[in-house]
């Protein structure tokens, strides 16, 4: 009962003023119906309808309400239906049996009623509760699958690209410059260690570099799923010449940070046959 008075105490609409002038309206009522039918019932049942009517009054806007048009009620039924008829007069014992009898009766009606009214008012809550929670369930649900569908792209773009690190030219993070990689010392110099890191610029011959530049430079400006075949000569370190196809594609880690990569097209090891 505690439970319910504190979780669904709420139940009755309108404000304290609005309830009151209801249940009084209802308490009017019942009164006019028994006193249309007093000529007929004279003295018999005088609490009747008052019961029904503070019953009534309950339903509708709450105990309270419920308890003081029940009062009303009463001493208005006691004045007119009680003879003599319309004086107050000692109240007898038969009067206090009967007057007793349906005090009972209508405040146990009354706070069985309440408490219906408020258990019936808690399911409801606990109705919209669970839906929410559903909602909210089914919400974090769809998040957990959509983020799981992004991570298995993403470990399949991984895997797919870096299944042959040994292919990648250049590694290109965002805002930072082009990172020669051993692929591409072993293309230039035919070992993938170099003495010292060499600039990448120099690794580029002379003729592709300002195309090079453009490329590797403005990679801000291409979507993530852009991918770009690009055909260039590097510069040996016998002076000669290797000509190079390369796959410009961009790679995400943790959907957030972003890579450029250049790879040698078919494989390191189709580059180096295609030049022999």
């Amino acid at each position: 009962m505690v439970y319910l008075s504190k979780n669904s105490k709420n139940w009755t609409p309108g404000t304290p003023l609005t309830r009151l002038c209801i249940g009084l309206l209802i308490t009017i009522l019942a009164f006019n119906i028994r006193k249309t039918i007093h000529p007929f019932v004279q003295p018999n049942v005088p609490f009747h309808l008052v019961v029904v009517g503070a019953i009534v009054t309950e339903f509708f806007v709450g105990i309270a309400v419920a308890f003081i048009s029940l009062a009303i009620g009463l001493v208005l039924a006691f004045y007119y239906f009680i003879p003599p008829y319309g004086v107050f007069t000692a109240v007898t014992t038969s009067d206090l049996i009967i007057i007793a009898n349906n005090l009972i009766v209508a405040s146990t009606a009354i706070i069985l009623l309440e408490y219906l009214r408020r258990a019936n008012y808690s399911s409801k809550l606990t109705a919209q509760v669970a839906t929410s929670q559903r909602r909210s369930l089914a919400e974090v649900y769809n998040q957990v699958l959509f983020n799981q569908r992004k991570s298995q792209a993403f470990i399949k773009d991984i895997t797919s690209t870096f299944a042959a690190i040994g292919d990648v030219l250049f590694l290109m993070p965002d805002g930072q410059q082009p990172y020669p990689m051993p692929a591409l010392h072993l293309l230039v110099n035919g070992s993938p260690h170099a003495a010292q890191p060499a600039a990448w610029r120099s690794l580029i011959h002379a003729d592709d570099l300002p195309m090079m530049e453009q490329e590797l430079l403005g990679l801000e400006s291409l979507s993530d799923s852009t991918q770009k075949t690009l055909r260039f000569r590097l510069q040996t370190g016998d002076g000669s010449e290797r000509w190079v196809d390369g796959l410009l594609k961009a790679v995400h880690y943790r959907q957030q940070w972003r890579m450029w990569i250049l790879l040698a097209k078919g494989g390191l090891g189709a580059q180096r046959r295609a030049d022999d």
